[in-house]
């Protein structure tokens, strides 16, 4: 997780030759020592930014440490006002007591029962997210009116909440990651999935010009009505369709006061814990090994509570249930098995048309009850958005199955969990290829 940021910035020097000079500093939106020593970015009682040091229990503008320099970092004005931070630390109770309290300030707005067990669980775990096995990913579904009002409820309740109308990949490089944002996302194009699904895991660092960005962070993603194109199984997924009636609007005033109660009791959850979730040993072998890594993140940060962690399993194995027969009929995974299907054809076809693939499609879907049929513009648009170009020759819009585009739809079917290992073709080096990648990543 990025969480430093190494700068010059120049500062007055009245001994200086030309009145200016240059100190290293490091900026950082809050750092975890090994000793459980920690450096928390807040908002002081003027609303700057400024660090709370956990051992000194007090507002500081730099933190000289260890020969660094800790410094705030220095943000665009949109961001620093959009940014949700605490400005002070209260006692929050036992691990029962916050639980329950997030949990009936979420069903008291109409989340239903749910929804509201599930996103009380990812806000505790998105305040600690550089000890997690992967970051937590709650993706929305529902109305997009409903999921606006949820989002911002959410808020209030996670750490370092950044809220933000969409975002694609090349957004997603310029922001300020060093801040360690939990973010909320309004909408998000499905070519993003891959790389939302490469961002839930530590370390995982993206090329961007001539550096490395790793975009490792907690997020809450809006994916419309159903989770079609939405890829893998470690992820939490919540309908925000209320309970009853409508979810309350709430105004800039109430959303205040609402984050101005939680966010100092679940900053000091975090210097409370903060050293027993990064210990921590919880596991659930009963579940497939992507839900056992997400169970890990969550249960890991319940802590003197075995009820609540029991409550991960049960709700996991619900969800799992129905994200993956979600997927046998989701049209984005669909397509996907369809041209996987022609990719691995007895012929070893280098063209496929569009219209083929479609009918694969509808064929699968028919295997499975389903009267619906799959047209050729509509299955053209599906693969656009998966990252495939057709090309038109005298036959129709086609795709040619280059290397390239063999590597693109073996590495869409492992992130969107089309198949399995029984159905890798011995002799396809991508199949050989991506089911080790695959085995070295759930098995850390």
């Amino acid at each position: 997780m990025s969480t430093l940021k190494r700068v010059r910035r120049r500062v007055e020097n009245p001994m200086a030759a030309f009145a200016l000079d240059f100190e290293e500093l490091v900026e950082t939106g809050g750092i975890a020592f090994s000793d459980g020593h920690c450096i928390e970015l807040i908002k002081d009682d003027f609303g700057s930014l400024t660090f709370l040091d956990s051992n000194r229990k007090k507002f500081l503008q730099r933190i000289e440490l260890a020969g660094q320099t800790y410094v705030p970092p220095i943000l665009a004005l949109s961001v620093w006002e959009a940014l949700t931070l605490p400005r002070k630390h209260t006692d929050c109770g036992s691990t029962v007591e916050l639980f329950a309290q997030i949990h009936n300030f979420f069903v008291n707005r109409g989340v239903s029962e749910n929804a509201a067990q599930a996103s009380t669980y990812f806000g505790l775990a998105s305040w600690f997210p550089e000890f997690l096995p992967m970051a937590p990913c709650l993706v929305i579904t529902g109305l997009e009116s409903d999921a606006r009002v949820f989002l911002q409820i959410l808020t209030c309740i996670v750490r370092h909440g950044l809220p933000l109308a969409e975002v694609n990949e090349a957004t997603f490089h310029r922001l300020p990651m060093q801040i360690q944002p939990t973010l909320l996302i309004g909408h998000v194009h499905p070519s993003m999935w891959r790389v939302f699904s490469a961002s839930n895991y530590p370390h995982t660092y993206i090329p961007n010009k001539n550096e490395f960005t790793d975009l490792y962070c907690t997020k809450a993603v809006y994916a419309g009505s159903t989770l079609s194109g939405v890829g893998g199984d470690a992820v939490l997924n919540i309908n925000c369709a209320p309970s009853g009636g409508k979810l309350p609007i709430i105004n800039g005033a109430t959303q205040e006061k609402i984050a101005a109660d939680f966010q100092p009791k679940l900053l000091h959850y975090r210097l409370k814990h903060l050293a027993q979730v990064r210990d921590a040993d919880f596991d659930a072998p009963t579940l497939p090994t992507p839900l056992r890594m997400l169970a890990r993140a969550l249960g890991s940060c319940i802590l003197d509570a075995p009820e609540l962690q029991a409550g991960i399993v049960e709700l996991l194995e619900s969800q799992g249930e129905v994200l993956r027969a979600n997927r046998l009929l989701d049209p984005y995974c669909v397509a996907i098995e369809a041209i996987l299907a022609h990719c691995h054809g007895e012929n070893g076809a280098t063209r496929v048309g569009v219209c083929e693939i479609a009918t694969t499609a509808t064929a699968i879907l028919a295997d499975r009850g389903e009267t619906a049929v799959f047209e050729s513009k509509r299955m053209g648009s599906h693969l656009r958005l998966l990252g495939f170009r057709a090309k038109r020759d005298a036959k129709g819009f086609a795709i040619h199955l280059t290397a390239d585009v063999r590597h693109l739809i073996h590495r869409l079917a492992r992130d969107h969990q089309v198949g399995d290992s029984e159905q890798a073709v011995i002799g396809c080096p991508h199949c050989t290829e991506l089911m080790s990648a695959q085995t070295g990543r759930l098995n850390p």
